[in-house]
């Protein structure tokens, strides 16, 4: 039997991860000493309010982006899920619901999120997220095709599995 793989997650899952957190947190730090060497931070607490709310938003991004699945795979009837150098199949009947989110108001990074039946979680968890392609869209309102096409597949394997 012919196992056909098609991946439905992003290629640029390792930047948002990995890169981009890192940028970020550059971009700041770089800020921050472009306003102390000018004077422009003249106050104590200023200074000291800034590297809080530098580091409240690292830490929500990293908390945010690194349960990421590196590469979601959809092999037919169930998804290859990589995380690290780990595996998990997940069978489509094994999902409860596809849900499609947004992380963050200006980055607006497209999430899958997969909520699983398991009573005892698997190797990630009951609830595995994936960035999906990114693609350019006139219509910011429109629905993602993986989360739509994952949602019908999803349905249809649990009716299956109900019978």
């Amino acid at each position: 039997m012919l196992l056909v793989m098609r991946k439905i997650s992003s290629t640029y899952t390792f930047f948002w991860k990995r890169v981009f957190p890192v940028l970020w947190s550059g971009l700041l730090v770089f800020f921050l000493v472009e306003a102390l060497q000018s004077g422009a931070l003249l106050e104590g607490m200023f200074v000291i309010s800034i590297m809080g709310a530098t580091g409240l938003a690292l830490y929500v991004i990293y908390e945010g982006l690194r349960d990421l699945a590196d590469e979601v795979y959809d092999c037919g009837d169930f998804l290859l899920i990589k995380k690290r150098r780990e595996e998990e199949r997940v069978a489509l009947s094994d999902i409860r619901y596809v849900e499609f989110s947004t992380f963050g108001t200006l980055l607006r990074i497209p999430l899958i999120s997969l909520k699983l039946f398991h009573s005892t979680p698997g190797k990630f968890g009951n609830e595995i997220a994936f960035v999906p392609p990114l693609l350019f869209r006139l219509n910011p309102f429109a629905k993602d095709q993986v989360a739509v096409d994952l949602t019908a597949r999803v349905d249809a394997a649990r009716s299956k599995r109900a019978v």
